[in-house]
């Protein structure tokens, strides 16, 4: 039945207020009670998408934006933002005991292991939506190493070469060429005696500078630079300062300090001013090997360590560094890799499994459905879809439909009500949401459409599915009908028999809905769509009706669509099945009344259309390559907002007009906001301005009420206690599904 409950909200301040709502996604990260830090942690415990095995030694991002895991005994995950997709000895990597990898910069994938190298045959952007990477060892004619490549041994240069340090033979590096449809392949390998000893020392650690040079610890506690284009190293030793440990781990700061970490736990830094090499120490207050390291801004450089957990320290100020073990919330204390993702997440590889860090994570605090020693649950479902902010159909409650739980009504007084199946949803996968004229909620969800009325309002369309309902004071009624899935949910009026009249749109799989007159449409291959599956629809200034697909472009009604059009359309009867009481349910055209306009066939870029919005004489078609603007009969494309204009990744997915007039589109990489009369972007919000995350890419992502824009972020939401009394401005409501 509903259920009600209590939670308070805060909120911060900026050009617009921002409330944000909690929501987890694909994957779904515990959080443990009481962490002084908010990590968010993926371990083989993992409720919805386990780890293979515990023992991750490196996140890495690719330029694609997978996220990869290096898992010692499990090969390597690649992770897509839904599912983990493994790769093993079966897909061509010599081993599972895999310790690095790498992207050269053609884009193919290097992997180390105990048993030496692997590289993909191809860059990773050649390869086909859901095709497998391959992996070979012997590319161009070259044979790989087929030795040990460790931990911080394996790094690409700015030329293109990949460099690999051995136990015993030294550095050996590789480039790769595409000539035509041939490969081509080199290698060569550089020394490490610097002192003409007989033996090439140990490799312990490499890094690539932004300059081209390379640089190496090697063993006996000295370091090699390779400037760029040279193979004939300057060596740096205890005369200019380094500890006689051996380096573990070397790293470039963004400044283009190099900094360095030995087995004991020592920290330096290397001052290259005046033409002249010297060793700064930094601290010692680390007592085990060094791992990694990592600055995420002038005055934070975290500092891994295996068996003491991680360092965060200003580099202005080493003295008042401070470390971060299991009593703060990491899986471990043997931390064996820092990265930061596009997002600025700072991920946590460990013995153990990885562990997440916001970006905003000291300027945030979570509301979501876990709970910890402070807060009891905040919201009944951790997965978000759609939201509609306070408005005049319910200025007293926010409604939200999520993907496990059904639909959430959040009131400004802090209470909270659901409704679920046993409430009469068909699904507790809900992704549309929309008020009617007569203050009637619809519910789109991933098994068919329903009805929210209370007592006092117009009653909803028959059927034989209805359950009594109360949400919060209210009594009232949950209507079912069709098994469809439907993405999105859309309000439009057409002209009717003595001035406008409402339409309701459920846009899904293969099934176009319209509510109409108080009579419901069908709309499928017969009226001339596509058998696909429909992400949008909108209607124009002169009525015509537009519809976007997932996979074969953009469509449009022949004519422009009122109630007399319906009417006079050829059209069958649809009944309804027997578990929905049977009889009338409504009439599907059986007449072409729409038409393809925009597709790859007629010179598009995409065939996918993720959002459609029409305004003041343009309709504004969001897709993976951008935001179009289309004008003119026949309608033409007049502009093309990409990342180049403005947005802050292509992907143009969700998008809302704000009661400004200007438009707030959700992308991978964040907020843009456009001026719609001068074409051009008047702003950008990302998690440096203090959104939670930059993934803002559902269909139900942005919305708007009669005061706010609302913005649900496919990633962890959080919220501030900065303003508790924020000025009367537009609100931007943010929550999140996350990886």
């Amino acid at each position: 039945m509903a259920r009600t409950s209590s939670v308070s909200f805060d909120s911060i301040r900026a050009r617009v207020r921002v409330v944000l709502i909690a929501a987890l996604g694909f994957l779904l990260p515990g959080v443990s009670a009481g962490q002084e830090l908010p990590f968010a942690h993926y371990t083989p415990a993992s409720d919805r998408t386990p780890l293979p095995s515990a023992e991750v030694i490196k996140t890495y991002q690719d330029r694609d934006g997978y996220l990869w895991f290096v898992i010692f005994s499990s090969g390597i995950v690649r992770y897509d933002g839904h599912s983990f997709e493994t790769y093993t000895t079966s897909d061509g990597l010599r081993d599972l005991a895999v310790w690095e990898v790498v992207e050269d910069r053609s884009g193919r994938l290097w992997v180390g292991s105990n048993a030496g190298l692997a590289v993909s045959d191809r860059p990773l952007g050649d390869y086909r939506p859901g095709e497998r990477i391959r992996f070979v060892t012997r590319v161009g004619g070259v044979d790989l190493v087929d030795g040990l490549i460790n931990r911080n041994r394996l790094v690409a240069d700015a030329g293109g070469r990949v460099w690999a340090g051995t136990a015993a033979a030294g550095i050996v590096r590789y480039h790769i060429a595409s000539v035509g449809d041939s490969v081509r392949a080199s290698c060569d390998t550089l020394g490490t005696d610097p002192l003409r000893e007989g033996r090439n020392a140990t490799v312990r650690s490499l890094v690539s500078r932004r300059d081209g040079s390379v640089c190496a610890g090697i063993g006996g506690g000295k370091l090699l630079i390779f400037p760029s284009g040279s193979d004939t190293p300057a060596m740096i030793s205890q005369a200019e300062g380094l500890p006689t440990q051996s380096i573990t781990t070397l790293y470039e700061a963004p400044d283009g300090v190099l900094w360095g970490g030995c087995r004991n736990g020592s920290l330096w830094r290397l001052d290259e001013t005046a033409g002249a090499f010297h060793v700064v120490p930094v601290s010692e207050r680390i007592t085990a090997s060094i791992a990694a390291m990592l600055a995420t801004s002038d005055s934070v450089l975290w500092v891994a360590s295996d068996g003491a957990g991680v360092m965060k320290l200003n580099p202005a100020h080493p003295e008042s560094a401070v470390l971060v073990t299991r009593a703060d919330g990491l899986l471990s204390d043997n931390v064996h890799h820092l990265s930061r993702d596009l997002e600025g997440s700072v991920w946590f590889s460990q013995s153990g499994g990885v562990s997440k860090l916001r970006a905003n994570h000291e300027a945030f605090r979570s509301y979501t459905a876990a709970t910890n020693s402070e807060e009891s649950s905040k919201l009944p479902s951790p997965a978000v879809n759609v939201v509609i902010p306070p408005s005049a159909a319910d200025p007293t409650a926010m409604w939200l439909g999520t993907t496990e739980s059904g639909v959430v009504a959040i009131r400004t007084d802090g209470t909270v009500a659901t409704l679920d199946t046993d409430d009469g949803l068909r699904n507790n996968w809900v992704n549309g949401l929309v008020f009617d004229d007569a203050g009637r909620l619809w519910m789109g969800t991933a098994t068919g459409i329903n009805c929210l009325t209370f007592e006092g309002l117009a009653v909803a369309p028959p059927s034989a599915l209805h359950t009594r309902v109360r949400v919060f004071e209210h009594a009232g009624v949950v209507t079912g009908y069709r098994n469809t899935s439907v993405y999105t949910c859309f309000r439009a009026h057409l002209p009717g028999r003595d001035g406008l009249v409402e339409s309701l749109w459920f846009a899904g799989i293969q099934n176009l809905f319209c509510r109409v007159d108080e009579r419901w449409w069908v709309m499928r291959e017969r009226a001339g769509l596509p058998v696909t599956s429909f992400h949008s629809v909108a209607v124009d200034r002169d009525g015509f009706i537009w519809v976007g697909t997932r996979d074969h472009g953009l469509y449009r009604s022949h004519t422009p669509l009122t109630l007399a059009a319906l009417e006079a359309s050829s059209f069958e009867a649809v009944t309804l099945p027997p578990e929905e009481g049977g009889g009338d349910f409504g009439r599907e055209i059986t007449a072409p009344i729409f038409e393809a306009v925009w597709s790859r066939e007629t010179g598009a870029p995409t065939n996918q259309i993720e959002a459609i919005l029409w305004r003041d004489g343009a309709l504004w078609v969001g897709t993976p390559v951008g935001l179009f603007v289309f004008e003119g009969a026949p309608p033409r494309v007049v502009a093309h907002f990409t990342s180049d204009e403005g947005l802050r990744a292509p992907n143009a997915t969700a998008m809302a007009f704000s009661p400004s007039g200007t438009l707030w589109v959700g992308t991978n990489g964040g907020l843009t906001e456009i001026d719609t009369a001068k074409r051009r972007v008047n702003s950008s919000v990302t998690r440096q301005d203090g959104l939670v995350g930059n993934e803002v890419w559902f269909y139900g992502s942005v919305a708007v009420g009669d005061d706010s824009v609302a913005v649900l972020l496919w990633r962890r939401a959080e919220a501030t206690t900065d303003d508790p009394e924020p000025a009367p401005v537009p609100s931007l409501w943010v929550g999140t599904p996350t990886p």
